[in-house]
């Protein structure tokens, strides 16, 4: 028996509704998921405007560096806020910070699956997609 495909957007969705189902405050969209092709941040954040008096933008410190080359970076940057998480000692006085403890990225992780870094939720679905590729 074939095993459905599932597209690897769909499927982080999926499995980020299951580790925050017991969020209250917590909602995951499927936005870009929907739009069927490459969604430049610009469009998701208009989107949410409409929603939401506040927006706040994390980023990796590994993209502030070209962040000025986002498309319509300009208006993108007037209408968030960028919280900007670092591990380390990345100094960035531009923006506020969100430390982040762990030195692993989600490269490493999808190279050698290590349990304590995903959620119990999710983590055979993870190791299952992960270990065959």
């Amino acid at each position: 028996m074939k095993k459905e495909v599932v597209a690897p957007g769909k499927l982080r969705y999926e499995w980020l509704k299951k580790i925050t189902k017991s969020y209250n405050k917590a909602t995951v969209s499927d936005f870009e998921i929907n739009q069927e092709m490459p969604t430049p941040s610009i469009v998701t954040v208009e989107h949410f405007a409409k929603k939401y008096d506040k927006i706040y933008f994390i980023i990796g410190s590994d993209n502030v560096e070209k962040l000025h080359l986002w498309k319509d970076f300009k208006k993108l940057d007037a209408m968030v806020e960028w919280i900007v998480a670092t591990r380390g000692d990345y100094d960035c006085k531009e923006y506020k910070t969100l430390q982040v403890a762990v030195e692993i990225s989600a490269t490493s992780l999808r190279e050698k699956l290590k349990e304590q870094y995903i959620p119990k939720e999710i983590y055979k679905e993870v190791k299952e997609i992960y270990e065959h590729r």
